[in-house]
């Protein structure tokens, strides 16, 4: 017979039933859910997923907490298991993902390392929380319209051969991501690329109407400016992220027709042509010098969202940031003949 003040229902099922199984210190006993949640870079290592929101508790009353700058997290302390599920959400945007990654009830800690398609996942919110949140030297954010930013992170390939893209509606905008190429899985530094593209065409996109003071609708934001700016922005903004969490000289990139690599130009104190890791610049450039060099990234992006047209993103950088000691370097002649040379590639 159990006695004191035991839950009716301990009686009808016995008290081993109604708490699991656990012995009678165990029971009574408190325990904090807890535990770190890393990934697997294929450059930097094992990394933290820093600031993503752990769901944990029972199904009738769960809690959240969010991990800390070393992946760790830390709930309230508790007397029954507890479930633990990563819910890759934020403020201003959230993943959907291929499946959850979670914990069966226990009374344990939640070490989680991923690795394959779950660190490909971990490395898409990686980009996104530091295209949000991060220091990215006053470079404009991503911004949503009236929900978070959707990005779907799909476990499959475009049947057009795309790694991912930016679409936008009435009411929202949303970006897609494929893990694979052709089938393959691609890197975790090489969806961390592409990731933060498809956002910087979601920044230009947004940033773009709110200059333009006037509703931008997809289609007409496609058409009034020219493949080569958008294009061009994303990829330097590519390409400034992955220096800054990777270094230079990491990721092997080609710059091609439209994705040109004319913001590393811009900035950079090389006299070649712009080529990344073991890539090449195109062709046609391979053998030719430009002395432009000195701008910053966010004049960069300040004189591109004013333009529809590559003459015009010329025009603006000459006007708004002429050439000066400790700015930009640069005569009119070699700015010119830069922007003519990736503009015919």
């Amino acid at each position: 017979m159990i006695t004191g003040n035991a839950p009716v229902h301990a009686e009808r099922w016995g008290a081993d039933e109604f708490f699991g199984g656990l012995g009678k210190t165990q029971r009574l006993s408190r325990w904090t859910p807890s535990g770190r949640i890393t990934f697997q870079d294929d450059i930097l290592g094992v990394q933290p997923v820093v600031d993503v929101r752990i769901r944990y508790g029972r199904w009738y009353s769960f809690r959240t907490v969010r991990t800390n700058s070393r992946g760790e997290f830390s709930g309230r302390r508790r007397r029954t298991k507890a479930r633990y599920k990563i819910e890759w959400r934020a403020n201003d945007f959230k993943l959907k993902k291929h499946s959850s990654i979670r914990k069966s009830y226990s009374k344990s800690v939640w070490n989680k390392h991923l690795t394959g398609k779950d660190a490909l996942c971990a490395v898409v919110w990686v980009a996104a929380r530091e295209y949000f949140y991060g220091d990215i030297d006053g470079l404009s954010r991503p911004r949503k319209k009236t929900a978070r930013l959707r990005i779907n992170v799909r476990d499959d390939s475009h049947d057009e051969g795309w790694l991912g893209y930016h679409r936008a509606w009435l009411i929202g905008t949303k970006v897609e991501m494929f893990l694979k190429r052709n089938g393959v899985y691609r890197s975790p530094s090489q969806v961390y690329a592409v990731a933060v593209h498809e956002l910087a065409h979601n920044a230009h996109y947004r940033n773009f109407e709110k200059i333009s003071d006037r509703w931008t609708r997809d289609r007409e934001w496609r058409k009034e400016i020219e493949s080569i700016i958008k294009e061009s922005f994303a990829t330097g903004i590519e390409w400034y992220f992955c220096i800054k969490r990777y270094g230079k000289n990491t990721l092997e990139f080609n710059y091609s027709t439209d994705y040109t690599g004319i913001v590393e130009d811009l900035i950079d104190t090389d006299i070649s042509y712009a080529s990344r890791g073991g890539g090449f610049a195109p062709g046609n450039l391979r053998n030719k010098t430009e002395r432009v060099s000195g701008f910053t990234i966010k004049q960069i992006e300040n004189a591109l969202f004013k333009s529809n047209t590559w003459n015009q993103f010329r025009d603006n950088l000459k006007a708004d940031y002429p050439s000066r000691s400790g700015g930009p370097r640069y005569t009119e002649r070699e700015i010119d003949n830069l922007f003519a040379n990736w503009g015919n590639i």
